[in-house]
């Protein structure tokens, strides 16, 4: 799964995080939960975004964004 870099303005919230999770199975029901460590009082800077699925019908590998 490769987690998609964001932007957002210092002061703002962080923006809806999205991935890209490529399998031959069907994925839409699997669910995402994203990390960052930056929030609206973050100055600015880069910030890692990580991820995890718990499904335990998929073993994913996680590249973070940011």
């Amino acid at each position: 799964m490769k987690v998609d870099d964001a932007e957002r303005f210092e002061g703002q919230e962080n923006p809806e995080f999205t991935s890209s999770l490529v399998s031959r199975c069907d994925t839409s029901d699997v669910k995402v939960t994203y990390f960052c460590s930056a929030n609206k009082k973050s100055p600015a800077g880069e910030y890692q975004i990580d991820a995890a699925v718990a499904d335990p019908n998929f073993d994913v590998a996680v590249k973070p964004g940011r």
